[in-house]
């Protein structure tokens, strides 16, 4: 089984990730764990020191006060589309967790709508109304 997990940027959402991802190898020893999340964020640091391999993508919030970083947010957003992307077709995950965070969302997106839903069978979400946002228009099972 391969599993991606996405998300990060706090310990509330990268230590469960690492919860997460040791429970899936205590029952299945042979399951393939990728992580995705932010460049310079907690989970950079933290998943490799679990033993889990990251890739991060360039990503970060858009900015409530002025700021010229605001400018940098729409090639940030490309950038980790893209990466977003081709991590997923590259490495065909079985399972595809989002755990909260900038890289989360992405996944999220490209999960739903890059691959145009064919390829996803099931989405469990805690928030039903995120099914709204999705292209594939896939019955969600709360």
């Amino acid at each position: 089984m391969r599993v991606l997990i996405s998300g990060g940027g706090t310990g509330g959402h990268v230590y469960p990730a690492i919860a997460l991802a040791n429970a899936i190898k205590d029952k299945d020893p042979s399951a393939e764990i990728l992580f995705v999340g932010a460049q310079g964020k907690l989970e950079m640091k933290k998943v490799p020191a679990a033993g889990y391999f990251i890739i991060g993508l360039w990503i970060s919030g858009f900015q409530r006060k002025l700021s010229i970083r605001n400018l940098l947010f729409p090639f940030k957003l490309a950038s980790s589309l893209y990466r977003g992307r081709k991590i997923i077709m590259d490495y065909k995950p079985d399972v595809v967790v989002g755990v909260g965070g900038y890289a989360d969302s992405k996944a999220w997106e490209v999960t739903t709508n890059s691959t145009s839903g064919s390829n996803v069978g099931d989405i469990d979400q805690v928030f039903p109304t995120l099914q709204d946002f999705s292209k594939a228009n896939i019955p969600t099972n709360v």
